[in-house]
């Protein structure tokens, strides 16, 4: 009813928090919620849960537009997970992605095999196949020099980048959020970066609205 009420729907999820939720836009009452004991689906619009990966500590969860059969999900911890069948079953990307601590992830929505993650260390990485290997797009983004949400600051502290999204009709284009260093933008897929303001503040998460016609 647009939000007038609510119902606590987290039948079988154990540990509730709870940092992605996101509907299938393909698959009518098939939901996915990233928490802190791993990945969790409903096929009952939230009813009824089933864990389908126990990687801990989900960060962000994204479904790409251009196949919605592709379900992509950082982890804290380490790593990236990816789904090919919808959300059933999750694996980890390869190569040495695997080890950094992720925040991020976002999917070309015109190109199924583009992605890119954001992390503190990581910076921003990008793969043109589907996640098997990455590249580091981090040149031209500032290092940290204020990391006043970091509990325990890296020694030599990378970019820390915390969000990352591909625009939706501009294709190539990416935008970042640092931590306290402003929003960046790229249009040649994070090869070169220009600031484009907020600079202090500490941005969690980056949405596109489209304007009504």
């Amino acid at each position: 009813d647009r939000g007038d009420t609510w119902q606590q729907t987290d039948a079988g999820i154990s540990e509730k928090y709870t940092s992605a939720l996101r509907f299938d836009r393909a698959a009518s009452n098939v939901v996915l919620a990233g928490t802190l004991a791993g990945i969790y689906r409903s096929a009952d619009g939230g009813r009824s849960w089933s864990r389908v990966s126990d990687a801990r500590y989900v960060t962000d969860m994204q479904q790409s537009a251009a196949d919605p059969d592709l379900w992509v999900a950082s982890l804290h911890d380490g790593g990236l997970l990816i789904s090919r069948d919808g959300g059933a079953m999750f694996r980890n990307s390869t190569g040495a992605i695997n080890n950094e601590e992720l925040y991020g992830v976002a999917l070309d929505p015109t190109n199924a095999r583009r992605m890119a993650v954001a992390g503190f260390e990581a910076g921003v990485r990008v793969s043109t196949d589907g996640g098997e290997t990455w590249t580091n797009r981090s040149q031209g983004l500032p290092m940290c020099t204020a990391l006043t949400v970091v509990t325990n600051p890296p020694a030599n502290p990378g970019p820390c980048a915390y969000e990352v999204v591909f625009d939706p009709q501009r294709p190539g284009t990416l935008i970042a959020a640092t931590v306290e260093s402003g929003i960046f933008e790229s249009t040649d897929t994070g090869r070169t970066w220009r600031y484009i303001g907020m600079d202090g503040s500490v941005v969690y998460d980056l949405v596109y609205a489209t304007a009504p016609r």
